[in-house]
């Protein structure tokens, strides 16, 4: 048996009005599912998001957290790129004219602009209740944030990538 630090399904399920938490080790079999496997079990086998976004989001899930400034951010952020996915708003986004690094890059500067971090870096939780060309629009309660479909060239890596 081998431990893995995060595990994205059981973050998001048990925290779903929580703050970002880092959950406790969980033990998985020392051979891991394959990839083609995690992709089925998560749903995004059969997903009509492009070939490399669905390979990149099943290394995501199965990557341990890079060396970023704030790693505590890094269980929400992997649960926000699962969930954009899952619940089919990528790929409504990316029919519409939305670029997947607006919605799973990383800004890899040393001083990173926030207007110019993706969607799921900056969800932080907020459910996505509509997604237009123009907008990606996040509700909590009465509470609205929009999501500005614009150039946003620092996103020059996926979240996979790092």
């Amino acid at each position: 048996m081998r431990a893995v630090d995060f595990d994205p399904d059981a973050w998001l399920a048990g925290n779903e009005s929580a703050g970002p938490a880092i959950p406790a080790k969980v033990a998985i079999p020392e051979a891991a599912p394959s990839p083609e496997k995690i992709a089925r079990i998560a749903g995004i086998a059969s997903s009509p998001l492009p070939r490399e976004v669905v390979d990149g989001l099943v290394k995501l899930r199965m990557m341990p957290p890079p060396r970023i400034t704030k790693p505590d951010a890094w269980p929400e952020i992997v649960a926000n790129a699962v969930r954009i996915a899952d619940e089919g708003w990528a790929a409504q986004a990316i029919d519409l004219g939305w670029g997947p690094h607006h919605l799973f890059g990383w800004e890899a500067s040393a001083a990173p602009d926030p207007w110019d971090y993706s969607l799921a870096v900056i969800m932080e939780g907020w459910p996505i209740v509509d997604v237009t060309a123009d907008f990606i629009t996040l509700q909590k309660g009465n509470a609205c944030r929009p999501f500005k479909n614009r150039p946003r060239p620092a996103l020059g890596k996926f979240l996979w990538e790092l």
